[in-house]
């Protein structure tokens, strides 16, 4: 992986496609997946196995997990539900709240002020990320980095998510002293630009760290009694650090569902690792080649989880692992 050179496939790694279209799905491929490499570990250890099911993103994650928690019929049979720990990077998540939190701000801040801080928890979350190790994520802060100082300048914004959030300040955003709804209501503004719709996708997950309650007392404690939530950026950040998304380490339970980063340190005598079909790609020929490392990195750190077997499950137009090429021809 490291060397990208060509390698024969050792018995103890296997690999199993989808469809980017159409049955079976990742996840449910992913659900064969498990319980395929669950009963072959059983038979050749003798005891029942640990696996971990690890993919680049939260996201992906989250979808396998609710798919595995319940029965699933197929064309090859009845998949049954698959008891297991979801195990949750709460930075991202958190990072996409502190966004959500500052636009609850807005009715009590003047146009460049509320701009301004917004965008700053945006080019935040992206630093996060770069951070975690997601390269790409460095041109995503430099644009909206660029946007801050056009709109403090009072130049036209170009960065397209910029500019969807201004329009929304703009059109004015109605709060009702209800935290739950009015966390809604802002959190749907994060809509048409690939950069607002991640961090959606992102803060939607929150609830897994059982955070609900504490935002919406947080919230409740920063209504100002007229029309919106003073500091509550700061607030949220505050509750957000406390031990309510303090996840902690659970015993290794016989199936553990992570993200690779937080797979680092861990063994299971087998791993899944899955990849998605537009998004949570392990490799993909248009990245630069800085990324692609990164990625080669993170792969080793995944497969070198698994004790006996690995089992990939990536769909058919996936590229290869080893050797694998750039779309430059490098």
């Amino acid at each position: 992986m490291l060397r990208n050179t060509p390698s024969p496939i050792p018995d103890g790694v296997k690999n199993l496609t989808y469809a980017p279209y159409g049955a079976p799905t990742v996840e449910i491929r992913t659900h064969q997946a498990v319980i395929a490499l669950r009963s072959h570990l059983r038979a050749e250890l003798r005891r029942d196995p640990t696996l971990a099911v690890l993919a680049t993103t939260n996201s992906l994650i989250a979808r396998v997990s609710e798919t595995i928690s319940v029965e699933n019929v197929t064309a090859r049979g009845v998949l049954p539900a698959v008891d297991h720990d979801l195990h949750w990077d709460p930075e991202l998540a958190a990072a996409a709240g502190f966004v959500v939190a500052t636009m609850l701000e807005w009715p009590a801040l003047l146009r460049l002020e509320a701009g301004t801080k917004t965008l700053r928890a945006v080019a935040d979350f992206y630093c996060t990320k770069f951070i975690r190790g997601t390269t790409g994520a460095r041109d995503k802060i430099q644009t909206i980095e660029r946007a801050i100082t056009a709109l403090t300048d009072g130049k036209p914004v170009r960065s397209k998510a910029a500019q969807i959030l201004l329009a929304a300040y703009d059109s004015g955003l109605v709060l009702a002293d209800q935290p739950v709804a009015d966390w809604q209501e802002a959190r749907a503004r994060m809509q048409g630009a690939a950069e607002l719709e991640e961090m959606f996708k992102q803060v939607r997950m929150l609830w897994l760290l059982n955070a609900t309650d504490t935002l919406a007392l947080t919230l409740t404690q920063a209504w100002d009694g007229a029309a919106a939530y003073t500091d509550a950026a700061a607030g949220v950040r505050r509750a957000l650090a406390n031990d309510q998304l303090a996840v902690p380490e659970q015993n290794t339970a016989a199936v553990s569902l992570m993200s690779m980063h937080r797979s680092k340190g861990k063994e299971f005598d087998g791993v899944v690792i899955v990849e998605g079909t537009y998004h949570s790609r392990l490799l993909d020929q248009d990245w630069d080649a800085e990324r692609m490392q990164a990625n080669c990195r993170l792969l080793r750190v995944a497969i070198t989880r698994a004790r006996h077997m690995v089992v990939f499950v990536r769909p058919e137009d996936a590229l290869p692992l080893t050797p694998y090429r750039r779309r430059t021809g490098t």
